[in-house]
């Protein structure tokens, strides 16, 4: 197999990025730039230099209808647990299958059928307390290292007692799998259905919680959402929140803007792609 090197590797997520946007508004379907793509490109008007993906948002039921409306296209096809008893995350992707992903952490079986890809997270209610709302994304960083349990390989953590704690909790997660009373399907089932315990169009708050990354700093008032503004991404208009600066700030805080130091710039990504 040929590696794909990181010119060619981002022509790839455009070329997806493109088709997925065109299709969304064709069909009426509201998507968002975010986290680090929206970062990029309010920042550098396209990638973050040090940076190698691209992220969508869309509200939950917008969401729901792409999972099921997208159409059948020749190399490009949304991935996720409910058509995938082996693909590993809570939210899907839309991806290149003429591509293999090797993600360095996942045991095999769940890395095989990974590809170049744009991530596609769905934006939830959340409750209006405070207080709720912290409780709710604990639970969902409990999920996440559950999760983490089921499909990473062994392995050595930052600390020698992290690395126990790894070991351990993947060795208890693979003895309920054989023992047939866990599974990754379970698991994900359970974060799909926490995630979507509150319904998006009568929240007031809400926020992406198909991954636990952010955590809290997901949670942001609706009305952010409310409109798309066009933003400069490689040359090309996409869809940003209207309430950008809000959301930017909340993930990244108010000095967003500022290049970070030289310490600070590099990938957060362990996986390289190829031609299959």
């Amino acid at each position: 197999m040929k590696e794909i090197e990181l010119k060619e590797l981002r022509e790839i997520e455009l070329h997806i990025l493109d088709f997925v946007s065109n299709f969304c508004e064709n069909v009426g379907l509201t998507y968002f730039l975010c986290g680090g793509t929206l970062l990029g490109a309010v920042r550098h008007k396209g990638f973050i230099p040090w940076d190698d993906d691209i992220d969508i948002m869309m509200p939950r039921p917008d969401y729901e209808r792409f999972l099921i409306e997208f159409p059948e296209h020749e190399y490009l096809k949304v991935m996720c647990h409910r058509r995938d008893n082996h693909y590993p995350f809570a939210f899907a992707t839309v991806g290149d299958i003429r591509t293999w992903k090797y993600e360095k952490n996942l045991r095999k079986k769940y890395a095989k059928g990974l590809c170049v890809n744009v991530d596609v997270f769905p934006i939830d209610g959340l409750p209006d307390c405070p207080k709720e709302i912290k409780r709710f994304y604990s639970a969902i960083s409990l999920q996440g290292k559950i999760l983490q349990s089921a499909t990473y390989k062994w392995g050595k953590g930052k600390t020698l007692l992290s690395t126990m704690m790894k070991n351990i909790s993947i060795l208890l997660f693979r003895a309920t799998e054989i023992a047939g009373i866990n599974s990754l399907q379970k698991i994900l089932l359970k974060w799909n259905l926490l995630a979507s315990t509150f319904d998006f169009n009568s929240a007031h708050i809400v926020g992406i919680t198909a991954i636990s990354h952010y955590g809290i700093k997901e949670a942001n008032n609706k009305v952010i959402y409310s409109d798309k503004i066009k933003v400069e991404f490689e040359g090309k208009l996409y869809n940003a929140p209207v309430g950008y600066d809000t959301y930017l700030s909340q993930l990244y805080g108010k000095y967003y803007m500022d290049i970070p130091s030289k310490d600070k710039q590099f990938s957060h990504h362990i996986s390289k792609c190829y031609w299959k």
